[in-house]
């Protein structure tokens, strides 16, 4: 950018519409925030360094809600389930295109 223009820090790492669709769904789940200042801007569980990537591989992994919370001692039910939701809100829009 030129002069004093700046270019929000998500356009370098989002396309508009992943950045709208982040902004809109922060509004609704107000334990999962992305803030590019926090672990370049991955989706976390607010007040911690926790990504929703993290939790999503340890359940793909096998652990269970109970590890989890066991893991993450200060973590509660309700943030798990955040994360959960934000996964399956992140995927729901994906379209899937046969191979040809």
């Amino acid at each position: 950018m030129f002069g004093n223009q700046q270019q929000p820090i998500t356009d370098y790492f989002f396309p508009r519409t992943i950045c709208k669709f982040l902004y809109l769904y922060s509004m609704n789940n107000d334990r999962i925030i992305s803030d590019h200042r926090i672990m370049l801007g991955k989706p976390v569980i607010k007040g911690t360094r926790i990504t929703v990537e993290s939790i999503i591989r340890k359940m793909s992994e096998g652990a269970t809600l109970d590890d989890i919370l066991k893991m993450y001692d200060h973590l509660t039910k309700e943030d798990v389930l955040a994360v959960l939701a934000y996964a399956a809100d992140a995927i729901s829009g994906e379209e899937m295109v046969a191979a040809a």
